[in-house]
C-alpha cells in the first residue's frame, strides 16, 4: 500500500514539473526614490514630522527561484544590501534637526505574477524585512557637548535649551526604529532569453517609527515610508536552457563556433549612477580587456566617482574618488551578438572632498533666519583603501567589433561602498 502511495506521488510530482518549469539565478537591485507619507506629531510640545531631504537611495542582490506555468507564475527571493529610510526631524521656534539612519538589510519576497505575453510579467507579493543598523547612534555626543555648554556658558542656557530638548527628542526617536518589518509590492517585468529586468513599487505594511518613549511618557509616531526600485537579473538553471548551447551535433556546433570572431582585445567606456546615501553620484571610466580565451580575459578599469550630499542636516560634502581595478572576466554567454560576462577583482580607491562645519546662527524675534557654514582647510579630508568588485554585465554587438549594453556592480572597501547601474560601449580587436 505504501508503495502505492509513493508511486501516485510521484506521478503527480512528475505530471506537474512537466506542466510547468523551475527556473533560478541571480539579481541585483537597486533601490531609489524612498519616501514618507507627509504626517505630524507633538512630543513635550515640540513638533515631529518626516524628513524628506534629499533622495534616500540603497542597493541588494541575492538569489531567485521561480516556477512558470503558461499563463502563472510564482518566485520566491532572498536578498542582502543596505539602504537609508527616510528620516524624522523634531523643531522649536529656534532651532530643528533630523535623523538620516542607514540599514543593513536583509529580506525576503513571496511574489505571484501573470503573463500577458509570454515576455512580460505584472505581479505582487509581501515582503518580510530584517534590518540592523549599519552606523552606531551619534546624538549621545552632541547631546553631552550641549551639557557642557550650559555648564560652561549658564549665561547662553536659552540659546541651548532648545538644542538640547531637540536632541533628546531625537535620541528616543533613533532607538524607537522598528529592525523587522512587512512590506507589500507590485511591479512589472520583462524577459529577455535568460534575463530579467523589473520595475517595482514597495510600501511598508508595517510603520518603521512605531510610536517612542520620552521622558517615560509614550508619543504616538506612525512613520511608514515607500520606494521605487529597479533590478536586473540572469536565469543561471536549468543550464542546458540558459547558460550551455546545446550539443546535439557536435560538427555542426564546432562549425559554428569557428565563425564568430575572436578578438583579444577590448576597450570600452562606461558611465553610471550609485545607490548613494543622499544626493547623487555618478561614474565614468574607461576599461581594457585582454582575452587569454574566447571566454576568458583580464580586466583592467580606470575610474572616477563625483558626488554631491548632505551627511548633517543641510551641510554638504563633497567628493571625489579615483579608483583603479584589476578583474578576471567571464563569457558565460558568449554568441555572435550577445555576450554576458561576469567579472570579480580588487580596487583600489583614493577619495578627497571637504565637509564643511557649523558656523553662527542668527535669530530675528526667537526665529533662527540665518545660519552660516565654516570651510577652512581642515574641512577637506583624504583617505584611500582597498577593496573588491564584482560585476554583471551585458552586451550587444551590432558588428563584430562594436559592443554597446548595460553593467550593474558591487563594490566594497575600506573607503567606498555603493551598488551601481550604467551603460557602456566598447571596440574590438
Amino acid at each position: 500500500m505504501k508503495h502505492h502511495k509513493l508511486l501516485g506521488m510521484l506521478l503527480i510530482a512528475i505530471s506537474f514539473s512537466s506542466y510547468g518549469q523551475f527556473t533560478a539565478g541571480l539579481k541585483g537591485t537597486l533601490i531609489t526614490s524612498i519616501k514618507s507619507p507627509r504626517f505630524f506629531a507633538k512630543v513635550n510640545g515640540y513638533e515631529v514630522f518626516e524628513s524628506n531631504s534629499g533622495d534616500g537611495k540603497g542597493s541588494a542582490w541575492g538569489p531567485f527561484v521561480r516556477y512558470d506555468f503558461p499563463r502563472w507564475y510564482a518566485q520566491i527571493e532572498a536578498s542582502k544590501g543596505q539602504y537609508s529610510p527616510p528620516g524624522l526631524t523634531a523643531s522649536s521656534p529656534t532651532y530643528s534637526s533630523g535623523t538620516y539612519m542607514r540599514f543593513k538589510r536583509q529580506d525576503a519576497r513571496l511574489i505571484i505574477g501573470y503573463k500577458p505575453l509570454p515576455w512580460l510579467r505584472v505581479n505582487a507579493g509581501v515582503v518580510g524585512v530584517r534590518n540592523r543598523y549599519q552606523y552606531p547612534l551619534s546624538n549621545d555626543s552632541y547631546i553631552k557637548y550641549l551639557q557642557e555648554q550650559i555648564l560652561q556658558y549658564p549665561d547662553r542656557i536659552d540659546s541651548y535649551k532648545d538644542n538640547l530638548e531637540v536632541a533628546r527628542i531625537l535620541a528616543a526617536v533613533q532607538t524607537s526604529y522598528q529592525l523587522s518589518l512587512t512590506e507589500g509590492q507590485v511591479g512589472v517585468g520583462a524577459d529577455v532569453g535568460g534575463f530579467t529586468f523589473d520595475l517595482t513599487y514597495n510600501r511598508s505594511l508595517s510603520p518603521i517609527v512605531d510610536g517612542i518613549y520620552y521622558q517615560g511618557k509614550p508619543y504616538t509616531i506612525g512613520q511608514h515610508y515607500s520606494f521605487w526600485s529597479i533590478s536586473a537579473g540572469y536565469r543561471l538553471l536549468p543550464l542546458k536552457t540558459f547558460l550551455l548551447q546545446p550539443r546535439k551535433n557536435r560538427r555542426t556546433y564546432e562549425r559554428i563556433k569557428k565563425t564568430i570572431p575572436y578578438y583579444r582585445n577590448e576597450v570600452s567606456a562606461g558611465l553610471g549612477i550609485t545607490s548613494d546615501d543622499f544626493g547623487g553620484a555618478w561614474i565614468y571610466e574607461n576599461r581594457y580587456t585582454r582575452y587569454v580565451h574566447r571566454r576568458f580575459g583580464l580586466t583592467a578599469i580606470a575610474g572616477l566617482v563625483r558626488s554631491f550630499e548632505d551627511y548633517s542636516q543641510f551641510l554638504p560634502q563633497a567628493q571625489v574618488g579615483y579608483q583603479l581595478s584589476t578583474l578576471i572576466r567571464g563569457l558565460p554567454l558568449y554568441t555572435r551578438r550577445h555576450h554576458l560576462g561576469l567579472s570579480a577583482g580588487r580596487v583600489f580607491t583614493f577619495v578627497s572632498g571637504f565637509k564643511p562645519s557649523y558656523g553662527s546662527g542668527y535669530n530675528r524675534n526667537g526665529q533662527l533666519y540665518l545660519q552660516t557654514i565654516n570651510v577652512t582647510s581642515n574641512n577637506r579630508f583624504e583617505k584611500q583603501g582597498r577593496g573588491v568588485q564584482f560585476q554583471v554585465d551585458y552586451e550587444f554587438l551590432p558588428t563584430d567589433h562594436l559592443a554597446a549594453g548595460t553593467w550593474f556592480r558591487f563594490q566594497k572597501s575600506e573607503v567606498l561602498r555603493y551598488a551601481a547601474m550604467g551603460f557602456q560601449i566598447g571596440y574590438r580587436f
